[in-house]
């Protein structure tokens, strides 16, 4: 039996800038027509950046029991309880878009669970894992720069599990077959802006089911391993954020996307191809679409002839059969550790290099055309250079050798506020390609 209890508590004040756009426009394009402090009424100049004050605190305890490995089944059973609560304070003094706002929230999950493998004969092994969940959600939104203030709680259950057949072929290789079932538990959208008292409901629970088959085989006396998977995963009521950009200023929506679904094969390979020389590949194709996704927004200034309608109930689409966001049909990764003979510099030397690749895709759920990133490449080198005690460690390294400006995330947020679909994008922290040097010291 093992009982493990764990707490942690942060405090964060986070400053972020905004585009200096937006600077411009607030503070000197507006001269003409409102008038620059200290004239009475007027809005203030905005500096620019937006302040978040954050408080997460987190609560678990699980008690667990596991039986001997060795019988005709073992298992382990638990239970397992989880409490997290986060206190926001957001400031943002942008006269067409104050934020002003104390935000808390409160999730309580309380889980019972047990796993068994059954040995069924010498090779062949039955997995099989059942949950019963409990959660309890609740939130507290005061909007001091709208006026307005919000609460609710809700609770749900859910049962989800796996089974799993796995056969052994002999001492180094194995196919399984696994169903698995899984859930996204209901939550409120505490990101969006309130425009009235009334309580935010909750999205509905996403369900999730999973079928996988797979393979894992070594080769060459251990040298080479394989492991090969082809999946499919199904998911009802997908929980999706998109922008709402029918107003002035967007709205985050937080919704259910009816029914989408993910289809793909995996492999990952690792050749020893010496003692000095190690080659790692990884590579998937994915084909994830919304299967049922009727009544989203429209993206920025979608026509009618671009698939949106205008209606008594505002500006929607049918994205049925498009791409799921920041899902690249193709990922490919290579990784090369070379180490340097002992006797050829005092200390040990460990080269590296990395090359990943993916394929174009969108970063936005509406389809936006202007928020597709196209396919691209990122070539990372290093070396690592180590005393002949392991004390000490000099690591350098060439992050995006070839210079490869990509982005991490693009958004049509602003949209309304120009009446254009106006994108703003965010640069990877290796946008630009950038060198540097790390140092270790190891005590006993």
């Amino acid at each position: 039996m093992t009982t493990t209890t764990a707490q942690q508590t942060e405090i964060q004040h986070l400053v972020q800038d905004v585009p200096m756009v937006a600077v411009r426009f607030l503070d000197l394009l507006r001269q003409p027509v409102i008038p620059l402090p200290p004239v009475p009424g007027v809005p203030p100049l905005y500096d620019g950046t937006q302040h978040f004050d954050l408080s997460p605190k987190s609560l678990t305890q699980e008690v667990k029991i596991a039986s001997p490995a060795d019988g005709f089944v073992s298992y382990v059973a638990g239970l397992f309880y989880s409490k997290v609560y986060v206190h926001e304070v957001s400031l943002r003094t942008m006269f067409v878009n104050a934020v002003d706002s104390t935000t808390t929230s409160n999730t309580e999950s309380l889980g019972l669970y047990g796993r068994a493998t059954w040995s069924l004969a010498d090779s062949t092994s039955l997995l099989t894992g059942l949950r019963l969940n409990h959660d309890k959600i609740s939130y507290s939104i005061v909007d001091r720069a709208g006026g307005f203030a919000s609460s609710n709680t809700d609770a749900a259950d859910a049962t989800v599990g796996d089974l799993t057949l796995r056969q052994q072929l002999g001492k180094d290789r194995m196919v399984y077959a696994t169903y698995a079932r899984g859930y996204k538990p209901r939550a409120f959208n505490t990101a969006q802006t309130l425009t009235s008292d009334n309580a935010l409901a909750p999205v509905r629970k996403e369900s999730i089911n999973d079928f996988e088959v797979g393979a894992k085989a070594s080769f060459l006396d251990g040298a080479l391993s394989l492991n090969a998977a082809a999946f499919s995963t199904s998911y009802r009521d997908y929980q999706v954020q998109i922008y709402d950009n029918s107003s002035v200023v967007s709205l985050l929506v937080l919704s259910n996307a009816g029914e989408a679904r993910t289809r793909g094969l995996e492999l990952d390979a690792t050749l020893n191809a010496s003692s000095s020389t190690v080659v790692n590949f990884s590579g998937a194709y994915i084909d994830a679409q919304f299967v049922n996704y009727t009544g989203a927004p429209c993206y920025p200034t979608q026509t009618e002839a671009q698939g949106c309608t205008v209606d008594a109930n505002g500006s929607t689409q049918d994205l049925s059969g498009r791409p799921m966001p920041d899902s690249p049909k193709f990922k490919l990764t290579l990784n090369v550790d070379q180490s340097l003979p002992e006797d050829l510099l005092p200390w040990s030397v460990r080269l590296n290099g990395n090359y990943a690749y993916r394929t174009s895709a969108n970063f936005q759920a509406d389809n936006n055309p202007h928020t597709v990133q196209k396919g691209f490449g990122i070539l990372n080198l290093g070396a690592t250079f180590t005393s002949p005690s392991g004390r000490h460690a000099v690591a350098t390294f060439v992050n995006n050798v070839t210079n490869r400006f990509y982005l991490v995330n693009a958004e049509d947020f602003f949209s309304g506020l120009w009446n254009a679909n106006a994108v703003i994008g965010q640069p990877a922290r290796d946008a630009r390609r950038y060198v540097g040097v790390k140092y270790n010291l190891y005590f006993d």
